[in-house]
C-alpha cells in the first residue's frame, strides 16, 4: 500500500511507468496521469489486493485496533524493561516512547556480532532481524555496524519474549 498526502501527490514522481500511469505518450515525451493513477503502472496485483482485504477484515473482526496498540505497547515495554536488566545488552531508540507506542526493540550484545546473535536465536526458533535496517548513517552515528531487532504484533505472547530473553541471558 502506498499512501501519499494529497498536498504533495503532484510533486512526487512515480517509481515505475506503464499502462495506466500515463495520460499521453509520444516518441520523445510523455505526460503522467493524475494521482492516484500515475502510481499504478501495469496490471494490478489482484491476488495481493484480495489478500490485503482479507487481512484487514480479519483484523477488524478479531483484533480491535485499540487492543492491538495496547498489546504491542505492553509486550514492547516488558521486553525493554527486561533487556535493560542485562548488562551485556545495549538498547537503541527513544525507550520511553517505545514503551508507550512501540512494536519493536533494537539492541546489540556486547562482544558479539548482531548476525551471530540472530543465528543463535534462530537455532532456538526465535525470529529476529539483524543488520543496519537501511539506516547505515544512523548506525554509524550510534556506533554499531549491525544491531538486532525484535518486532512484536498481535501474535506475540509474553512467553515468546521470555524465551528470547532466556536465550539472550545465556550469552553473558
Amino acid at each position: 500500500v502506498l499512501y501519499i498526502k494529497k498536498e504533495i501527490q503532484d510533486d512526487v514522481q512515480p517509481l515505475n511507468l506503464g499502462g495506466g500511469s500515463v495520460r499521453e505518450v509520444s516518441w520523445d515525451s510523455y505526460s503522467l496521469a493524475d494521482a492516484p493513477a500515475k502510481f499504478e503502472a501495469g496490471s494490478p496485483s489482484l491476488a495481493s489486493i484480495i489478500g490485503l482485504h482479507a487481512a484487514v477484515e480479519y483484523l477488524k473482526k478479531n483484533v480491535p485496533f485499540d487492543q492491538l496498540k495496547k498489546h504491542e505497547a505492553d509486550v514492547t515495554a516488558y521486553a525493554i524493561e527486561e533487556l535493560q536488566k542485562m548488562p551485556h545488552v545495549t538498547l537503541y531508540g527513544p525507550l520511553d516512547i517505545l514503551k508507550k507506542e512501540g512494536h519493536s526493540v533494537t539492541f546489540t550484545v556486547e562482544n558479539m556480532h548482531a548476525h551471530d546473535v540472530a543465528a543463535y536465536l534462530n537455532q532456538k526458533k526465535i525470529a529476529v532481524r539483524a543488520g543496519h535496517f537501511c539506516a547505515q548513517p544512523l548506525a554509524g552515528l550510534l556506533g554499531y555496524d549491525a544491531a538486532i531487532r525484535m518486532s512484536f504484533y498481535c501474535y506475540t505472547q509474553l512467553g515468546d519474549i521470555k524465551a528470547a530473553l532466556d536465550a539472550l541471558k545465556q550469552l553473558q
